[in-house]
């Protein structure tokens, strides 16, 4: 008898689970992401799925534009958009490794701020001067907020 088709796909568990979909991101405005997969898919990390799903539905799906000179490493690549709603700025750590380092902010739309706010957890981060220290992991990607 015919006992019919069925397909799983399932990755390995590493922390570069979200690497491609960060580095898009970071290299783009992306509004929509698609899976080749069959008829399931299953990842092995799912804290890294679900890490990288709060920080993108955070980010607006609107226009936004890389900016220099935010960080010293080539590896962190820093975009940044205007809304009516406020000034959003998104970091992307496209590297294999984690990284932890000061961020220039003044060089953003948000200009230098006493503080921003952390689009996933709400919680304030103080920017004194307009530099904030953020750790990024492997495929890191955190959004940040300031209203207008």
């Amino acid at each position: 008898g015919h006992f019919g088709y069925y397909v799983s796909d399932m990755e390995r568990s590493s922390p570069y689970t979200m690497l491609a979909e960060v580095r898009a991101l970071a290299s783009t405005d992306v509004n929509w992401i698609a899976y080749l997969s069959s008829s399931s898919f299953n990842t092995a990390a799912p804290q890294d799925l679900r890490r990288f799903n709060a920080a993108y539905l955070a980010w607006p799906a609107l226009p936004s534009a890389k900016v220099a000179g935010v960080s010293t490493d080539s590896e962190i690549v820093v975009r940044d958009m205007a809304t009516s709603a406020g000034t959003f700025v998104a970091v992307f750590n496209t590297a294999m490794v984690s990284k932890s380092l000061t961020l220039d902010l003044s060089k953003t739309r948000l200009g230098v701020r006493a503080q921003v706010q952390n689009r996933v957890t709400g919680v304030n981060v103080a920017t004194p001067g307009g530099q904030m220290v953020i750790e990024l992991p492997v495929a890191g990607f955190s959004v940040f907020y300031s209203p207008n």
